[in-house]
């Protein structure tokens, strides 16, 4: 069990998250920058035709229908991956409306709509994440050190962004293929530092494989013990002190049935010993090569 549990199990795959999530956060506000300046060109700033007042109204319209947007879901931690997306088809919808000049108020609800359940959702995640990340019931330690390498992130971020978009500015095509690169960085990181987590506590899908995909099935017998490992295909014998060299065979015959599936009961490797004597074969002493170690039952 120590070998399983180690003191240190959280270490190597937390700094392996927190690496992709960095990654991430960082593509993700790459792309908030590219999109923010698209907006802000679609809400009318920098065109002296524009009214302020209009561009006024579309804030206050887009923000109050995030305010409503926020209400919408609340089960939303297993929707991490698919929050992921719809943040980054709110950023395309907002490179997408200034060439959309008509039609800017509709995709600014739009994106706001889903930027306000990517935020619901990143909350939630967010939240059970620093909860299994504070191994030691730390969990404003953890909670702290977390929102310091987000303002890390933002910091390196806005620096990137100061620089970068002087550059882009007015140039379409560069824009859309940064939009491109960071989005398909921020999928990738997000899913990464998602499949590196290691989660303790159940939920309805990992109750379910547990229940019905056993990983190991573990026999315990008066004269053996096995442990098959079902997704590996690797089986573990050991013997009690004292037991028949017959024992051998029956736990391999146990752990070969268990690997393909199939119900058995005692009858059936009865007979399959006396078919096998009767073939000339010897069932007892066998040389199958795990009876070296033994333990001693108390």
């Amino acid at each position: 069990m120590h070998e399983v549990f180690t003191e240190n199990y959280a270490g190597k795959p937390l700094r392996k998250y927190q690496l992709w999530d960095t990654l991430q956060a960082l593509a993700s506000s790459m792309t908030s920058a590219l999109a923010t300046e698209a907006v802000l060109k679609g809400a009318g700033v920098g065109d002296q035709s524009a009214s302020a007042l209009a561009a006024s109204l579309t804030w206050l319209a887009k923000d109050g229908l995030g305010m409503i947007g926020s209400e919408l879901d609340y089960d939303c931690k297993k929707w991490r991956l698919v929050a992921d997306i719809m943040n980054d088809l709110a950023f395309f919808i907002d490179l997408l409306s200034p060439l959309l000049s008509g039609s800017f108020f509709i995709c600014a609800c739009t994106s706001s709509l889903l930027r306000a359940v990517v935020g619901v959702a990143g909350g939630a995640t967010r939240t059970a994440i620093v909860q299994h990340q504070a191994r030691r019931n730390n969990l404003a330690d953890v909670a702290s050190k977390d929102g310091s390498q987000e303002t890390m992130v933002n910091v390196t971020a806005l620096i990137s962004s100061l620089i970068m978009l002087p550059l882009v500015s007015g140039k379409h095509t560069l824009i859309w293929f940064l939009f491109m690169a960071f989005t398909a960085v921020h999928l990738y990181a997000n899913y990464r530092a998602v499949r590196s987590l290691n989660m303790e506590t159940l939920n309805l899908k990992r109750a379910t494989i547990l229940i019905r995909v056993p990983s190991a099935h573990l026999k315990v017998s008066d004269l053996y013990m096995l442990l098959y490992d079902k997704q590996r295909n690797i089986g573990w014998v050991a013997l009690t002190d004292g037991a028949p060299s017959l024992s051998c065979l029956k736990a391999v015959f146990d752990t070969e049935t268990i690997a393909f599936e199939k119900e058995h009961s005692e009858k059936q490797f009865d007979e399959f010993v006396t078919e096998i004597t009767s073939k000339g074969w010897k069932a007892e002493g066998s040389n199958l090569g795990y009876d070296e170690w033994t333990y001693t039952r108390k």
